[in-house]
Parts: C-alpha cells; sequence; structure tokens
C-alpha cells in the first residue's frame, strides 16, 4: 500500500502538516509561559519597589512595623508570599505562618545568600516535597545606608502553569484535530494527483499489449492535465505509427508469401527466421523431421557461415528441377552482418528454354545440312563428270527432291516464326466442319490409298457450323492425319470423328499404327522431336507438324492432345471453341 505515490503523497503532507503544528503549538505555549512569567516578573518588580521603599523609610528593623506594612499588601489582596529576614536568617515578618522560623530552611538558599552578597535575583524553583513552582525574588534592604536584612517575595506560579497545560492539551488536541483532518484533506489531494497518473499507468500498459482504443480523461488545466493530454496524443500517434508499421508488415509479408521465388532468412545461428511457402515448395521440405537439417543438406549453410562467403550464387538440382540461390548477408543499426537470406528461383524452364534453343540451332543445322550435303554433292558430280540423260536426270530428280524437302522445311519454319512474332492474323468466320474435314480426306486420299488404307470419317453432330479460321484449321487436320498416315502401314484403318459438347466441338483421328513411347509423348510438340527420326526423315518429315498444329490451336483458344500406345495405335482429339474470341 506504502509503494502508493497516494500514499507517499499523504503521508508527506502528514508529516510535514504535523511538523509544523508541532513547532507552531510549542512556539505558542512558550510564548505564552514567557508572556505570563514576565508579567509575574513585572508585578514582582512593581512590588517590591513599594514594599522595599516603605521598609527604607523606616528608622529600624523593627519587626512589628514591617509586619504591619506587610499585612496591609495581604489585606489588599496580593497573594504573594512576603517574608523579611534579618542578618540571622530568622522571618521576622511575612505574609504567611512561618514568623520566627529559620529562612534557609523555607526559602531558596541561593537567592538568600546573593542577597547578602548585596545581589537581586529572581528564580523560579519548586518547593520540595510540594507539587507547586514559584517565582522567587531575594534583594537586600538598607536602613540608613546599612544592610540590615533580606526581603524575599515568591509567587505562586501553579494558576500559571495549570492554564499553560490546560492552553497545551487545547493545542494538542488541535493539533490532533487539525492533523487528521490534513490526512483527509491530505488523502483527497494526493488522490486528484494519483489518480490520473494511476489512470495513465493503467492505459499505458493496455497499450503495452496492443490495446489503443482507451483514453485518460483531462480533468484540470494544470500540469497533470498536459501529462493526459500528452499521452492521448501520443496513444494516437503511436496507433497511427503501429497501424502503418503493421500495414507495412503485412505488405511486405503478403509480397514475400506470393512472390514467384522461395525466400528463406536464417541468423548467423543457423535458425530459421523466415521462409514463404514457395520455398517449401520449391525444396520440398514439409515432410522433413528436422526443417533446418534439410534446408542446410540442400543450400550447404554451413560451408556458407564457416568460410564466411556471405555473398554468391548458386545453382541446385532437386529431383528434375533446377533451382537458382542467390544469397547475401543482412546487417543490423550498426552494420553487423546477423544473418542471410537465400532467394530461391526456379530456373528449370529456363534451362529447358535454353536447351530447346541450342536443340532447335542444332537441329535447323542438321535439316538444313542433310539436303545441302545432297545437293552439293550431286551438282559437284554433274559438273565434274559427263554423265548420259539417265544418270544426270536421276541426280537432277536427287536435287530437286531435296530442295522441296528444303522449301518445305523453311516454309514451316517461316509459319512458326509468324506464329511466335504474332505476324500471322487469324481470319475467323463461319465455317462448316464436315465440308473442312471431307476437303482433307479428299487432299490426302491419294496418299493413303497408296498403301491400301481404310479411312473411315462419323459426324456426330447435328449443326456442324463453327466459327474458325478455315486455311489454318485445315492445316491442322492435314498435319495430324498425314502423321497417322505415315506412321500406319498398309492396309491400316484410320478413324475420324466428329462431335461437340456445350462448349467445344471435337476431332478426333484415332490411327492403328506404330505408336509413341511413353516417354516421348512430353516431347512430340516439341519443334524438330522426332520419334524415330531416321524413319521420319525418309518419309519426308521435318518435324515441325504437331509444333504447328498446337500453336494453330492455341491461337483459336483450343487444345491438341495426343494419347498413343507403341505397336498399339495413336488417338489426337482436337477441342476448338465454337466460338472462337481472340
Amino acid at each position: 500500500m506504502f509503494n502508493s505515490i497516494k500514499w507517499r503523497f499523504t503521508i508527506i503532507y502528514f508529516i510535514l502538516i504535523f511538523i509544523a503544528l508541532t513547532f507552531s503549538g510549542i512556539f505558542i505555549v512558550q510564548a505564552f509561559e514567557e508572556y505570563n512569567l514576565s508579567s509575574v516578573e513585572k508585578r514582582l518588580d512593581d512590588l517590591t519597589d513599594v514594599i522595599l521603599s516603605e521598609i527604607e523609610n523606616l528608622n529600624d528593623l523593627n519587626p512589628k512595623s514591617v509586619q504591619k506594612i506587610i499585612s496591609n499588601y495581604k489585606e489588599l489582596g496580593f497573594d504573594e508570599e512576603i517574608y523579611m529576614i534579618n542578618n540571622e536568617d530568622v522571618i521576622i515578618a511575612t505574609s504567611t505562618e512561618n514568623i520566627n522560623k529559620n529562612a534557609s530552611d523555607l526559602l531558596d538558599l541561593q537567592l538568600l545568600i546573593s542577597a547578602k552578597n548585596e545581589e537581586t535575583r529572581t528564580a523560579i524553583a519548586a518547593i520540595k516535597n510540594y507539587d507547586i513552582r514559584t517565582m522567587d525574588r531575594s534583594l537586600p534592604v538598607y536602613i540608613n545606608g546599612k544592610l540590615s536584612g533580606i526581603l524575599f517575595i515568591r509567587y505562586n506560579l501553579n494558576e500559571i502553569y495549570l492554564t499553560l497545560s490546560k492552553t497545551t492539551m487545547i493545542i494538542v488536541k488541535a493539533i490532533v484535530i487539525a492533523t487528521a483532518f490534513t490526512i483527509v484533506i491530505c488523502f483527497i489531494i494526493a488522490r486528484t494527483i494519483s489518480e490520473p497518473i494511476e489512470d495513465i499507468s493503467k492505459k499505458a500498459l493496455l497499450m503495452s499489449n496492443g490495446d489503443f482504443s482507451n483514453r485518460v480523461e483531462v480533468k484540470s488545466n494544470d500540469e497533470i492535465g498536459d501529462l493526459a493530454t500528452t499521452f492521448n496524443l501520443l496513444t494516437d500517434k503511436l496507433q497511427f505509427n503501429i497501424n502503418e508499421v503493421f500495414k507495412e508488415k503485412n505488405k511486405m509479408e503478403t509480397i514475400i508469401e506470393y512472390m514467384n521465388d522461395g525466400l528463406i532468412a536464417v541468423d548467423l545461428n543457423k535458425n530459421i527466421i523466415h521462409m514463404n511457402s514457395r520455398a517449401r515448395h520449391f525444396l520440398n521440405i514439409d515432410n522433413c523431421d528436422v526443417m533446418l537439417d534439410c534446408i542446410n543438406e540442400i543450400l550447404d549453410i554451413d560451408s556458407i557461415i564457416n568460410n564466411n562467403e556471405l555473398i554468391g550464387i548458386k545453382n541446385v538440382k532437386i529431383d528434375q528441377n533446377i533451382f537458382k540461390v542467390d544469397y547475401l548477408p543482412f546487417k543490423d543499426e550498426e552494420e553487423n552482418e546477423i544473418g542471410l537470406v537465400f532467394v530461391i528461383s526456379d530456373i528449370t524452364e529456363s534451362e529447358k528454354l535454353e536447351k530447346m534453343r541450342k536443340d532447335f540451332v542444332a537441329n535447323v543445322s542438321h535439316e538444313l545440312k542433310t539436303p545441302l550435303t545432297s545437293i552439293k554433292s550431286y551438282s559437284e558430280t554433274l559438273v565434274n563428270d559427263d554423265y548420259d540423260k539417265e544418270i544426270t536426270k536421276k541426280f537432277l530428280n536427287v536435287i530437286n527432291t531435296e530442295a522441296d524437302r528444303m522449301a518445305r522445311l523453311v516454309k514451316d519454319l517461316l509459319k512458326l516464326s509468324n506464329f511466335d512474332a504474332s505476324f500471322d492474323n487469324v481470319d475467323i468466320k463461319e465455317c462448316d466442319w464436315v465440308v473442312l474435314i471431307e476437303n482433307v480426306l479428299l487432299k490426302l486420299k491419294p496418299i493413303y490409298q497408296v498403301k491400301d488404307q481404310q479411312v473411315d470419317f462419323t459426324n456426330f453432330v447435328n449443326d456442324s457450323l463453327g466459327k474458325f479460321d478455315y486455311d489454318k484449321m485445315e492445316q491442322v487436320i492435314i498435319n495430324i492425319l498425314s502423321n497417322a498416315i505415315k506412321y500406319t502401314e498398309e492396309k491400316g484403318k484410320i478413324i475420324i470423328n466428329l462431335k461437340n459438347d456445350l462448349e467445344y466441338f471435337i476431332v478426333e483421328i484415332i490411327d492403328d499404327g506404330i505408336g509413341i513411347p511413353d516417354e516421348d509423348l512430353d516431347n512430340i510438340f516439341n519443334r524438330f522431336y522426332r520419334v524415330d527420326k531416321a524413319r521420319s526423315r525418309k518419309l519426308g518429315g521435318t518435324g515441325l507438324g504437331l509444333a504447328i498444329a498446337k500453336e494453330i490451336v492455341e491461337m483459336h483458344n483450343g487444345k491438341l492432345i495426343i494419347k498413343s500406345k507403341l505397336d498399339i495405335g495413336t488417338k489426337a482429339t482436337l477441342f476448338v471453341p465454337k466460338n472462337v474470341k481472340l
């Protein structure tokens, strides 16, 4: 309880007021006592002057004459005890009953001695065996210029000290009452000071726990009121700043969480500080019992920290994926390095594209080199030697065939180039799928008839009108059906079905040809990719047909799906929206 500022204020105020009242009371009592004693002393001065003058006017120290003088003053109502003592210390006259007694037995010996030494003295004394205090005065008496005796006057101070005692009690009671009242007033005053402070303390505690909704009530215009106003202003400002920091934190966490790259932050003690979900996905560590060990094994954090190589780039391969890992340190306010940030980028596709680019260049070079080599060889032979017309014609036919092959290759490459660069416009108009398929079959009929293949077309739709680019879609059907014819043995069977659903026209081309191995299915749409390169080249293929078909279908917002089993056959399914929206 006494640790409270309210009680401290109360106790301090109480002590100060109590001390002030006590000293004031003491001062009043002392002043009152001094005043009364001074009055008594003044009274004694007056009395001694009058009595002494009358006694000194006597011719001698006659006890009767002196007694008469003293008795007169007693009759006048003077309460003082008056004693006349001769040189033999005998009381010869008195206002009391102690006549003819030895003065030294009744009166203050020191005062008597002083008077004998011709000194006038006044002193306060206590009478032995009586609870009485008196003010005594002794002075020498001269008659005819000769020391004849001692005048001794005693004033009873009990009445004064009784009054002084009562006054003291009144003052003490007043001090007690005033102190009690002061405690109440001090407590109220202290509470008016401490309550706002306690309120601020409680609100500050709530604020430390994140509750900024409370405000301190401003009850005065003094320093406490200024403190409450400042606290409310601080609360508003702090809430605003924390909200801004929280917004920035949420924004940064959202950016980090949904960024395409993975991010991991660790301190130099190898403790994980932060890791986003993309990093978990890339590193596939959700099922690890000890996550840090898994990360350390993949990223080799120990080696980086131990070798103090805190900035660098390296590639990491996980399963079939390749990741680029950039890492660098982060620092505290004093620019001390306190941890590492790893940024993980999935470069699998870019690596694949780079490989495809290299393969594409190699394939184009190879595809062009083969016919060029043949053309150059046969043309050099014709130039250097003389042959009859039949051999010359045979050589020229080879050169023409290879030139046609190069022309087809260049034509297909130009088509793909136009698709990639968006130079080839799509001419969407209403066309009939049945008419399209029948025209393709008519164009390819000489080819599949040579191989004595059976090609059946079945229409399962009532309304075959759709919106698409007729010429480009014809190229798609020709490319797919040409592959089916090429890779289906003689007397084989090819089935074409036209179907639809609520959204798409569906064209199925099914053959019972040689099929495609499972490991090659994922690559058949790659440019220049051929399952059996030797046979494809022999059959005149460029390896671009399916790539061109896929590009055209995707230009129509459709999709091309090919399923195949080795030595069983292949099924190509074409999905084209009924109303193409570009």
